[in-house]
């Protein structure tokens, strides 16, 4: 099999955790309602291949094969992270072919990409950089019987339905994009900070448009964002929380209340650029005259001398773009379970925005027309203790719209 095959015009190499030269090469195509997978391993026993919505076997949606059953391909699923896959009740992966020779396992499988089973994972059109991509994962053995692997293990974030380049990873693909569609770019890091020996430090870092000796157009000041790449420092990013990226008015204490959110990371998030008539103005108008990074820094340990140097690269063009984009946070936006201790064993809370808010912040420019929004993207955010979590768009009384993460693992949200 090669990447050269016309069964299967994409593929991507997954490297192994405890080894970058092995790994799983995995082959794709996409025909009408279906989709065609080929996995390639250096084993002589088993191969699992899944489907995961965090990154990780919780959740996963699997499809099982061992040599000692050559004509048997298994459809399972994962509900705890460390346990064994269960057999789904409906088996809807179907074997296409295998070969065991010279130590290499190739299967081919297929499924339909919905295939409206409880048991299993969707797969969505995931060709737009501002939606998230598909991340599958796989492990492979030696053994008869499907065990536990090890190292022999790898996972990966893949564009089914993207049309670029075989040779470009996800991450690539998208700098790519960024750097072809944008005038140029600009870093908003931390330098060397160092990191407290305290288990929850929130450190802020403002900068007016001049600091950041950006080269404004000609006649006006105005920039617009049209994408983000996160910078994280290898050493210290596990302690790094999360951060947010706000514009405000400057870079005085009053100017918090002027604050609207850019961008935002969490561990998982490869960075995202906007569709092409969307952006963020900058530089236009006096409440937005600086960015604000706000990083949480998460140190249980009480561990010293780390020193971090993490933050954001923007990407921006000098013309502005047709629409406007803006975030808004729903919610708990503090943590706080409005003042509510969290109670022993598995508790759910809910939050409300009324009908009456929503109207009067979103659907108006600014001068004052009535216009509709587009959501573009959702990101649903909770702390480690978080294990599931939804967020509905409610008109009358019509769950229009619902978004869902199912299996939420703090490590891989993006």
């Amino acid at each position: 099999m090669t990447a050269q095959s016309s069964s299967f015009p994409r593929y991507a190499f997954m490297p192994s955790e405890g080894n970058p030269e092995d790994g799983a090469a995995v082959f794709w195509s996409v025909d009408n309602d279906r989709v065609h997978f080929a996995l390639a391993v250096k084993a002589l026993g088993w191969v699992g291949f899944g489907i995961s919505e965090a990154g990780g076997m919780l959740g996963a949606d699997m499809a099982l094969y061992k040599t000692s059953n050559p004509s048997n391909l298994v459809d399972a699923y994962v509900i705890e992270g460390r346990s064994m896959p269960l057999t789904d009740d409906c088996q809807d992966w179907t074997l296409e072919g295998a070969t065991s020779e010279n130590g290499w396992l190739i299967v081919e499988m297929s499924r339909l990409l919905d295939t409206n089973d409880g048991q299993d994972r969707a797969i969505k059109h995931d060709a737009d950089l501002w939606v998230p991509p598909t991340r599958i994962i796989a492990a492979w053995g030696d053994t008869d019987m499907v065990s536990y692997h090890g190292e022999k293990k790898a996972r990966s974030s893949i564009r089914i339905f993207a049309d670029h380049s075989n040779e470009l990873t996800e991450m690539q693909a998208l700098l790519k994009t960024l750097e072809e569609e944008s005038d140029s770019h600009f870093d908003f890091l931390e330098d060397k900070f160092s990191i407290p020996a305290k288990e929850t430090h929130y450190q802020n870092l403002c900068k007016t448009v001049n600091d950041f000796n950006i080269e404004l157009p000609q006649g006006g000041g105005v920039i617009t964002i049209i994408g983000a790449m996160p910078i994280i420092t290898g050493e210290t990013a596990e302690f790094i929380h999360h951060f947010i990226v706000y514009a405000q008015k400057d870079c005085t204490d009053e100017s918090t209340l002027t604050r609207s959110m850019i961008y935002g990371w969490a561990p998982g998030d490869e960075g995202w650029a906007l569709p092409n008539d969307v952006g963020f103005p900058l530089f236009d108008d006096v409440n937005n005259q600086a960015l604000h990074l706000e990083i949480h820094y998460n140190n249980p340990y009480l561990i010293e001398d780390m020193k971090d140097s993490s933050g954001v690269r923007l990407y921006y063009t000098y013309a502005e773009r047709t629409h406007r984009a803006g975030v808004l946070a729903v919610g708990d936006p503090y943590l706080s379970l409005y003042g509510e201790s969290i109670g022993e064993g598995l508790t759910q809370y809910a939050f409300t925005c009324p009908g009456a808010c929503t109207s009067s912040l979103l659907g108006k420019e600014r001068n004052g027309n009535n216009q509709g929004i587009t959501v573009v993207s959702e990101h649903l955010h909770m702390h480690k203790t978080g294990a599931r979590m939804t967020s509905e768009v409610i008109r009358g009384d019509e769950v229009f719209h619902k978004a869902v993460a199912d299996v939420y693992e703090f490590d891989q949200q993006g």
